[in-house]
């Protein structure tokens, strides 16, 4: 699980939607939570790719980095440190060159389902919490992001 979500964020830091939708089930759940408010939420992968690249324009540099994973049979929560300099002036406020730091978590739900992932993308060593093999079918299916912290 963990080789999958890692994944997802090194193609999200990349701003390479195309690789971040790789291990996303095609009926994917996408919540993103603010202070409390559902700000952004998708269903389906067409969906979540809409939003993903509609996101691209905002921020002319972000990264999100793992401070903490922990599997939970079929869930893994990742506490996440998150870094973005503001690509324009935007209707929330927000201003071009402000630097914004977050720290939020992120709740992947994997759901087995009938298709193969690019072995380019997987390894075969990846483990679950009882350390036995995740299947090359398996998937992300629900995917929520809580937020606490505003921009500098």
């Amino acid at each position: 699980m963990r080789t999958i979500v890692d994944h997802y964020i090194e193609a999200y830091n990349r701003m390479d939607v195309d690789a971040m939708l790789e291990a996303v089930h095609p009926h994917v759940e996408f919540k993103h939570i603010s202070a409390g408010v559902v700000n952004a939420s998708t269903s389906g992968v067409a969906e979540l790719k809409t939003i993903a690249q509609q996101s691209l324009s905002l921020f002319s540099e972000r990264r999100q980095v793992i401070e903490s994973f922990e599997v939970q049979g079929y869930r893994a929560l990742a506490t996440i440190a998150f870094r973005a300099l503001v690509a324009r002036d935007l209707p929330n406020g927000l201003k071009k060159g402000q630097i914004l730091n977050l720290s939020g978590r992120s709740e992947f739900e994997f759901k087995d389902h009938g298709y193969n992932l690019s072995t380019h993308m997987l390894h075969n060593s990846i483990n679950s919490l009882f350390n036995q093999p995740v299947p090359l079918d398996c998937y992300f299916a629900a995917f929520v992001g809580v937020w606490d912290t505003e921009g500098e």
